[in-house]
Formats: structure tokens, C-alpha cells, sequence
């Protein structure tokens, strides 16, 4: 399957549903894998090269238009959250966000502000979201004051709950 779908690919890498299909098989070899187990560190490092295959395949499908890719830009978000300390990941993800009509991330903005409070994903998340924030800025706008008022909230429960010094 895999060389079919890589033949495939490379004859016409612009068929969504096919780079869909090839992140169902790789998804499909990282949950085998990870059943399996195996700790060690060459097992590790094929498990995160099946993470970024899956991210690659997915996002790919997502450019080019097909509509199943769109629900897996969830799989997308929970594999980076997942895997966060992956270098190599995060570099996929950023190669390949860039090409993604910003348009699809606008449903993941409240996943992408809480991203913002986990410091090994902040970055990306800004990225995109400042992306956001220039094509579509009312659709960031609400979730984003929401986002503040929770964050100023959760600053001042902690500084009531602080024990105060004494005199």
C-alpha cells in the first residue's frame, strides 16, 4: 500500500483524498507501533518519524482541498501536542503549516490560544494565530477577549489565594 500510494502521489501530488489515505496508513503503522511498544531508541525514532509522516500527509490533504483532511487538522493538533518535545516534528509542522489556507484553522482557535499557555507550542500557535489575526480578525477577536478574561481571572485568584506577608 505504501508504494502504490507514494507512486501515486508522486505522479499527482495535488489529490487530497490520496494524501489522506496515505496519513490513514501511516496513522494506521504508528497505532501498531505503538501497541507493540518497544522502548527503545530506534523505536522511538520510527515512532516520531510515523508521527511526522501522518502530519505531512494530513496537512498535505488539507492544501489541497480535501474536505476529509479538514477534520484531521484534529489528529493534526492532538500529534504535536503529543509529541511536543520532537524537534523534528515541530519543523514538519512548521514547513508545512505555511501552505494551508489560514481559512481551516479558524475553527482550532480556542485549541490554538490554549496552546499559547504551553511553552514548547506557543510559538507555532502565535504564529497562526497572528496569521489569523491579519486575514480574519473578527473571528479571533471573541475567542481571544474570552481567552484574556480568563487568563486576567485566573491571575487574580492566584494572587488572592498567595499568602500575604506579614508585617
Amino acid at each position: 500500500a505504501h508504494q502504490a500510494l507514494s507512486t501515486a502521489l508522486g505522479t499527482c501530488d495535488s489529490h487530497g483524498k490520496g494524501w489522506v489515505s496515505w496519513g490513514n496508513l501511516w496513522d494506521q503503522l504508528l497505532q501498531a507501533k505503538k501497541d507493540k511498544g518497544g522502548t527503545s531508541a530506534a523505536d522511538v525514532q520510527q515512532r516520531n518519524q510515523y508521527v511526522e509522516y501522518v502530519i505531512n500527509c494530513y496537512l498535505q490533504g488539507v492544501k489541497h482541498g480535501c474536505d476529509r483532511a479538514r477534520f484531521m487538522l484534529a489528529k493534526v493538533l492532538w500529534l504535536v501536542e503529543q509529541h511536543e518535545d520532537t524537534a523534528a516534528l515541530g519543523a514538519e509542522f512548521d514547513k508545512n503549516v505555511d501552505s494551508v489556507p489560514s481559512w481551516n484553522w479558524i475553527s482550532w482557535i480556542p485549541t490554538l490560544l490554549g496552546a499559547l499557555s504551553r511553552p514548547s507550542q506557543a510559538a507555532r500557535s502565535r504564529k497562526l494565530l497572528s496569521k489569523l489575526a491579519a486575514e480574519y480578525p473578527q473571528a479571533l477577536y471573541c475567542p481571544l477577549r474570552r481567552f484574556l478574561i480568563e487568563k486576567q481571572g485566573q491571575s487574580r485568584a492566584s494572587e488572592e489565594a498567595a499568602p500575604k506577608p506579614a508585617p
